[in-house]
């Protein structure tokens, strides 16, 4: 006689509500890790965040912070480009117009940096909310820290 076996009950991923069965470790579906035995350690949060700043909280599981660090990133990124193609574009004008010394010099002096500087800014605020968030999550009695078993 055969035993008919019934699928597991399913529940629903906290981060991105798509069904999972009950009692799984990490969501099929976005990868969230959901059992706190399996946690991410927060030195692999750091370098994650390191290499792709915002994708440490987006690993925490606040995936709304994350991405936003994410996208202001990736704008800095794209309009630094931007700014140091027309500079170099500028420059290339005036080395060809060999008449115009003045305007060659005060290609040299336009002002790109502003980009640069709000991603350094995003960049260091990334590991801040990283903190923010492990603060938070401390202070509501250790629930989902990070490393901790």
């Amino acid at each position: 006689m055969k035993q008919s076996v019934s699928p597991p009950p399913e529940g629903e991923c906290p981060f991105c509500r798509e069904r999972i069965p009950r009692g799984v470790a990490k969501c099929y579906h976005c990868g969230s890790v959901l059992d706190s035995t399996q946690e991410l350690s927060m030195l692999s949060v750091l370098l994650v965040n390191f290499l792709s700043p915002g994708l440490g909280s987006w690993r925490m599981g606040e995936k709304v912070r994350g991405g936003v660090i994410i996208v202001a990133m990736a704008l800095c990124i794209l309009m630094t480009g931007i700014n140091y193609a027309s500079t170099v574009s500028r420059q290339l004008d005036a080395a060809i117009d060999t008449q115009d010394d003045a305007g060659f010099e005060a290609s040299f002096s336009s002002s790109g940096t502003w980009w640069v500087t709000l991603s350094t800014l995003v960049f260091i605020y990334s590991f801040v909310d990283i903190y923010l968030i492990y603060a938070v999550r401390k202070r509501n009695k250790g629930a989902d820290l990070p490393g901790k078993k």
